[in-house]
C-alpha cells in the first residue's frame, strides 16, 4: 500500500478502517533484482485496530505467481504464516524479530 518510495502511505488506522468489514482483497506485486515480477492476490484481507496491535488477516482462495517461496520471507512459507502477524509501529515493536525494529528503516 502506498507509493513506491514509501514517502506516502496510509497509516495502520486508515488501513483498519478500510478493511474492517473483511470484504477487501489484497494484491501484492514484487519485482526481484533479476527483473522477475511475482504477484499474489489474497481474496480477503483485513487489519485489526490498535487495541489488537494491527493484526493482519489473510484468507483464501489465493492466486498468483508468488506461491510458496521458502526463504524469501522470514515469516513462514505461505500466507498462512503471514496471517495473524502484527504490524510494528514507530512506538511499538510488535513483530516476531527481536532486537531489530523495521520502523527504524522507514
Amino acid at each position: 500500500m502506498g507509493i513506491k518510495d514509501l514517502k506516502l502511505r496510509p497509516g495502520n488506522d486508515v488501513i483498519h478502517k478500510l478493511t474492517k468489514e473483511n470484504t477487501s482483497s489484497l494484491y501484492v506485486s514484487i519485482t526481484l533484482q533479476n527483473g522477475t515480477t511475482l504477484y499474489e492476490m489474497y481474496d480477503r484481507f483485513s487489519v485489526s485496530d490498535e487495541s489488537e496491535q494491527y493484526q493482519l488477516f489473510l484468507a483464501g482462495p489465493v492466486s498468483g505467481t508468488f506461491g510458496d517461496r521458502d526463504g524469501m520471507l522470514d515469516t513462514g512459507s505461505s500466507y498462512r504464516g503471514l496471517s495473524g502477524m502484527y504490524f510494528t509501529t514507530p512506538d511499538r515493536d510488535n513483530d516476531r524479530l527481536t532486537g531489530d525494529d523495521c520502523c527504524v528503516y522507514l
